[in-house]
């Protein structure tokens, strides 16, 4: 079996690339099973309450992963990388997430703006917190959960199935020095509504 991961850590059972997990799985398959019947359940529920700043990010990775990981809302402590891509030193994620989260804050978490402009800034909030990536598993999803509620917020909704089937492209394609992908993502999914 491949890694998902470029180097073996503390979070994995030994010899294995498999995350140590609350239900014992270290078989890749069942755990992904596990993990998407677990988060599935969460997402239906209640979201947790918060203001949009690195609390509440952790708050939604915990409210989703709970079932899953021991860790879930704990920011990484490993260096992690997937393909060609290293995502952010474990030393800095805390800050590199805080300062995003003060500056979408000082965009009044992207409210009172059209459409186009909802997708243009939500599309760079989306793409600088995948580079800090601040958990070891879980950061689409929760990244994606966390733009509904923005969106919701900002007196839209989110399509989050239309979202997910492009997400990690867009990801890769923003990595790569191009929003444009992670815009029309967000456009397509964005539903507004009519006065």
């Amino acid at each position: 079996m491949t890694t998902r991961y470029a180097h073996k850590d503390a979070y994995t059972y030994e010899n294995s690339s498999v995350l140590k997990n609350k239900a014992g799985h270290r078989d890749q398959e069942a755990l992904d099973k596990f993990e998407r019947l677990s988060v599935a359940n969460r997402m239906v529920e209640d979201p947790p309450n918060g203001n949009f700043d690195y609390q509440h990010i952790k708050a939604i990775h915990r409210h989703l992963f709970q079932d899953v990981y021991d860790w879930a809302g704990e920011e990484r402590t490993v260096s992690i990388s997937k393909g060609e891509t290293l995502f952010c030193n474990p030393r800095f994620i805390a800050n590199s997430v805080t300062t995003l989260t003060a500056e979408l804050a000082q965009e009044n978490h992207l409210k009172n703006n059209s459409p186009e402009k909802f997708v243009e800034q939500a599309a760079y909030y989306m793409l600088e917190l995948n580079v800090a990536h601040p958990f070891r598993e879980g950061n689409g999803r929760t990244a994606r959960y966390y733009l509904s509620l923005l969106a919701h917020n900002a007196g839209y909704d989110i399509d989050t199935e239309k979202l997910k089937h492009g997400w990690l492209d867009a990801c890769i394609e923003g990595v790569a020095g191009s929003e444009q992908p992670m815009c029309d993502l967000i456009a397509s999914a964005l539903i507004v509504y009519e006065d």
